[in-house]
């Protein structure tokens, strides 16, 4: 998105641009909607209204009815050690279901499962055996289980808060945005797990955006919107690659599509997914306890 191309807000002129709301009890004050928000018929949902930021982001991100919707991702790893240039390690692909339910207090929870696949960079290919060319050892990739994870839309403290994201229009594009920054004590602790631990604690860096059509988000007849969805995470490297405390980060990056057909989901990726946990898209529970790639190792490798 270049300078020329771009329209860009600030955060609380986003909000009243997009009919979001301007928000004026969270920040202080308020701005009114430009005049092509206040004439063109796309923009009617009631900018002085906060909470059509909960509306809006439920709405791109999941659905404002209780409904499955889906996120098929595409992407890739990579490496970065010191000051070597970064390698591409691994490429990606996987499926999340997410489960989104309307509160009746204008608040949404959504919990979703996702299994992702390590393949081949050149070919896509699902691996079983990976050559690891940081190590020249032949490693065994755990492809991996996460969820359910969950969180609820609101504006109240604990909520995850759309009006705190940073929100942009850009043509007949509205775009949201957050980033944020964690660690947590590592459930792979080295004095057990040796080489497949990378530490006391796991740090993250993660951060997600979603872009969608601002005709479709701002339309009252539709509960969803088909997305696109950008997706960046880095930390240590996977617990399956044996790297211990090597120095350096893994980030992960991908690009997916958020919709709510079932029959758009690639049918090879289906098939895939399906081959390795055949009750993903039919289970309430894929798998019987919460998981992440992690803890998942811990219950299904042993200490090296």
């Amino acid at each position: 998105m270049t300078k020329d191309s771009a329209i860009g807000f600030s955060r609380r002129s986003a909000l009243s641009a997009v009919a979001i709301g301007s928000a004026s009890a969270a920040v202080g004050g308020s701005l009114a909607a430009p005049a092509f928000a206040q004439t063109s018929p796309l923009w009617n949902i009631d900018t002085s209204n906060p909470e059509d930021a909960v509306r809006l982001y439920a709405k791109m991100a999941g659905s404002l009815v209780e409904q499955e919707v889906y996120m098929q991702y595409y992407g890739e790893i990579h490496s970065f050690m010191g000051k070597e240039t970064p390698l591409p390690l691994l490429a990606l692909k996987g499926l999340i279901r997410l489960r989104w339910t309307p509160n009746g207090d204008g608040t949404y929870t959504y919990s979703n499962y996702d299994h992702g696949l390590f393949c081949d960079v050149e070919t896509g290919k699902v691996l079983d055996s990976f050559e690891n060319p940081l190590t020249g050892e032949t490693n065994t990739p755990l492809h991996y289980n996460s969820g359910p994870l969950s969180s609820t839309i609101g504006l109240e403290d604990g909520h995850e808060n759309p009006t705190k994201k940073q929100w942009r229009v850009s043509g007949n594009q509205i775009l949201v945005r957050n980033s944020r920054t964690s660690s947590f004590p590592n459930p792979l602790q080295p004095e057990i797990w040796g080489k497949a631990s990378t530490g006391e604690r796991v740090p993250v860096l993660s951060s997600s955006t979603y872009i969608g059509d601002v005709r479709e988000v701002a339309d009252p007849k539709l509960h969803t919107v088909d997305t696109d969805h950008i997706w960046n995470f880095a930390t240590g490297y996977p617990a399956w690659m044996l790297m211990g405390q090597t120095e350096g980060v893994v980030l992960w990056h991908w690009t997916a599509r958020k919709f709510a057909n079932k029959a758009e989901i690639d049918p090879f990726i289906l098939s895939e997914i399906t081959e390795r946990v055949p009750d993903f898209m039919t289970a309430d529970k894929p798998w019987p306890l919460r998981s992440d790639g992690w803890t998942q190792y811990t219950r299904e490798r042993q200490p090296e």
